[in-house]
């Protein structure tokens, strides 16, 4: 490695400042990486070496092996300062690397990154904001556009996955209202959102305009999403907005069906309560009854026996939920089950037919009778 890269490796500002002066080759690479000088002190904060580098017209866009440009590799380490010098002097900001992946895309990504202790004390950055809320602004203020890596993932759908309000705020206020992208590049964020359980993301997408009802390709919508997890909140968020609670994905798994079978009893409580079809079935005709019994859900049992839930539905293979807990071993199920069925509770929205009355003992005489087929006369039954 020449010398200009070892000193702008270790930001020795007084000797790059030497052998800039003595002519050395200023975007000389490493063997390696085939980093220039600008691209490691880029990464490694050397603010006072990038100053030097800049103005002694060393290449801002050049890239190393991965096709990360300086401006790239401020953005993925979190140098605010860095990446303002070198977007000052014109550097392209929407070179990608070799995934696809812009200075934008990888600003956010590692948006959860805590930055180093050097990157504190040099940045001149808003405190509340933080770091790497600061590299995401600065990108934006530049114009940087909101893409998707090679993938096809895009910058909202990496910010609403990590959960990160304030950057989500950022990009949805960088983007036109006229742009096209409310229209449907919303949804795919909304659903990730949705999936890992960040109910203030979900809210911020669906107010922007995204499909409250918006399913992947194997029909899982949002609300599917959250109720797969258990994210009573989002759920919530969901439900308020008028969400479809009945959608079920391409399996026939609604969201009760699968809330039940997990035994999130506060999303089946809710959906109940928003007037979910308690009855609605997978393919294999297994009601939620039926997959809170066969997974021994004891309180997802009782929530829907108490809004009346059909006990005696089977699925296709003829099992009812009782048969199934049985089978299982669930013995606390199976005998809430027990007492449902003994009680009457065997059609859906049925009122309890009270308690069966008992049958006196019959005697030894009336059981002759009985089992020769004739009519009892009536103090024998």
């Amino acid at each position: 490695m020449a010398p200009l890269w070892i000193a702008s490796y270790w930001g020795h500002s007084s000797l790059v400042k030497l052998l800039l002066e003595a002519r050395c080759e200023v975007d000389s690479t490493d063997t390696r990486g085939g980093s220039s000088p600008l691209w490691v002190s880029c990464r490694n904060c050397c603010e006072g070496v990038v100053k030097l580098l800049v103005q002694a017209s060393a290449g801002l866009n050049k890239t190393n092996i991965d096709w990360q440009s300086p401006v790239w590799i401020a953005a993925a380490t979190g140098h605010p300062a860095i990446l303002r010098l070198v977007l000052g002097a014109r550097a392209d900001l929407a070179i990608p690397d070799r995934v696809g992946r812009s200075a934008l895309w990888i600003a956010v990504a590692n948006s959860h990154l805590d930055p180093q202790p050097v990157d504190v004390l040099k940045a001149e950055v808003n405190a509340i904001e933080g770091v790497r809320v600061s590299v995401v602004r600065t990108l934006l203020e530049a114009r940087a556009e909101i893409d998707c890596d090679d993938e096809g993932e895009s910058v909202l759908s990496v910010a609403a996955k990590l959960g990160n309000a304030q950057i989500m705020q950022l990009l949805l206020e960088s983007t036109p209202p006229d742009s096209g992208v409310a229209a449907h590049c919303l949804c795919q964020p909304a659903w990730k959102a949705s999936a890992e359980g960040h109910d203030d993301i979900v809210q911020m997408l669906l107010k922007a305009g995204a499909d409250k009802n918006w399913a992947n390709s194997q029909g899982e919508s949002l609300l599917w999403s959250a109720a797969k997890k258990g994210f009573t909140r989002v759920a919530q968020v969901l439900l308020h907005a008028g969400a479809d609670y009945d959608l079920a994905s391409a399996n026939g798994q609604s969201p009760l069906c699968l809330a039940a079978a997990r035994g999130f009893v506060s999303i089946v409580r809710l959906l109940l309560a928003s007037r979910a079809d308690k009855e609605q079935s997978t393919k294999d005709k297994q009601s939620p009854l039926w997959l809170a019994a066969a997974n021994a859900n004891v309180a997802v049992v009782r929530s829907l026996l108490q809004a009346r839930a059909n006990v005696n539905e089977p699925d296709l293979k003829g099992d009812s939920p009782l048969a199934v807990a049985s089978a299982k071993g669930h013995v606390q199920v199976a005998r809430m089950l027990q007492e449902a069925v003994s009680e009457g509770v065997d059609t859906v929205g049925s009122p309890p037919r009270g308690p069966k009355r008992p049958r006196v003992p019959t005697d030894p005489v009336c059981a002759e009778i009985e089992s020769r087929g004739l009519k009892l006369t009536r103090w024998c039954s």
